[in-house]
């Protein structure tokens, strides 16, 4: 909660400092660096973690084995562009990828040992220090190559300090037979791992398509525009969302007429989200004029008028969304988060269009989910 509060009121400082191209560069690396930590099988791994019972042996030789590969990328990667194959924001994605990838294995780690004063703690101190780095960075040295150094090194401090919390220590002698106990465990449950996996890239892939294809299709200038008007109305819709579908799932699990739940919620649900409109609509433009924001981030109010409607439909399905975890219809979840990432990978062909096109498609696929969960919950009460 606190970094979620600081969030809200450092971020935009610092992206309005940084100018659109420099903030969208930043937030296309995030993007990337996020779906490429659950390609390389994180999300396998913490399945693991809840299925082992001797899981603290099992991190320590994940460690082990991990530290060692990522010696090896480390080395390739610095050798692949000393010699000019790779550029040095390829470099950056090597390892920041490795580094995330650590740090999320130690945050899960924590959370399975019911350590999560530690996990707050580290993501309090960790926001803390590229927070400061960032705001150096953007009033003296406006780059987002510098700001991704300045993740890395967050990245670096939040390793040690879940490390030490924890008690563990990397042994650097690996013996080759904990190599073959880690691969085993991945054999013996590959099954939930291939589920589990699939379904967490897809759902990543769709969160982050927007703002990975926008510097390909538009150019960093509007993926910044786009990233700040996700900061701004987008990460505190989700907040809330996530606070409401934390109470539609306890209400849902208990109560006697879940349909009457669900409708309860589903108004919820509209009556923020029409507040949201009216203050997209009504107020954001009337702050806009009121406060000097600069020329170069002007583009960001159209954006967030024309998207407004998307953050609508979302914040109100959004929460429903577990009616299909209960039914057992995760399949019919997956099948719609693809069908929801080929219509915004279809952008590339109404780039004249580009964030209308976000938006009604966007609608349309929205309302194809909400009639999935309509569908759910019919057959729930049936």
């Amino acid at each position: 909660m606190i970094v979620n509060t600081l969030s809200l009121f450092l971020g935009p400082i610092i992206a309005v400092n940084a100018g659109p191209e420099v903030y969208g560069g930043y937030a296309s690396f995030i993007g990337i660096i996020t779906l490429l930590g659950v390609l390389m099988m994180f999300e396998g791994t913490t399945m693991l973690f809840r299925l082992e019972r001797d899981f603290f042996e099992f991190l320590t030789r994940i460690l082990k084995a991990g530290f060692y590969v990522f010696l090896l990328v480390i080395f390739l990667a610095l050798t692949l562009s000393v010699i000019g194959y790779i550029s040095r924001i390829h470099f950056l994605y090597i390892v920041c990828t490795a580094l995330t990838i650590a740090t999320n294995l130690l945050v899960a780690f924590n959370i399975r040992s019911d350590r999560f004063y530690v996990v707050a703690k580290s993501k309090v101190y960790t926001y803390l220090i590229i927070t400061s780095l960032h705001l150096l960075i953007v009033y003296n040295m406006p780059d987002y190559h510098w700001m991704i150094v300045a993740y890395m090194f967050s990245q670096c401090f939040a390793i040690f300090f879940l490390s030490r919390e924890s008690g563990l220590t990397v042994i650097f002698h690996l013996r080759i037979d904990e190599v073959k106990f880690v691969i085993k465990k991945y054999k013996e449950n590959l099954d939930i791992i291939k589920y589990s996996y699939g379904g967490q890239v897809i759902n990543v892939a769709g969160n982050n398509a927007i703002i990975i294809l926008t510097p390909m299709v538009l150019g960093l200038e509007q993926a910044g525009l786009y990233a700040i008007v996700h900061r701004i109305l987008g990460i505190p819709l989700s907040l809330v969302s996530t606070a409401i579908q934390d109470a539609f799932k306890l209400e849902y699990t208990e109560g006697s007429d879940r349909k009457l739940v669900a409708t309860k919620f589903l108004i919820i649900t509209v009556s923020f989200g029409i507040l949201f409109l009216f203050g997209v609509y009504y107020v954001l433009p009337t702050l806009v004029s009121y406060f000097s924001i600069p020329s170069d981030w002007l583009g960001s109010l159209s954006i967030a008028l024309v998207l407004a409607p998307l953050y609508f439909i979302r914040f109100v399905v959004s929460p429903l969304s577990f009616i299909l975890v209960i039914k057992r219809r995760l399949n019919h979840d997956i099948l719609w988060q693809i069908l929801n990432l080929l219509i915004i990978f279809s952008s590339f062909f109404f780039l004249d269009i580009f964030w209308k096109y976000i938006c009604i498609s966007g609608l349309i696929s929205y309302s194809i989910y909400f009639i999935i969960i309509f569908h759910a919950q019919f057959r729930v009460n049936r």
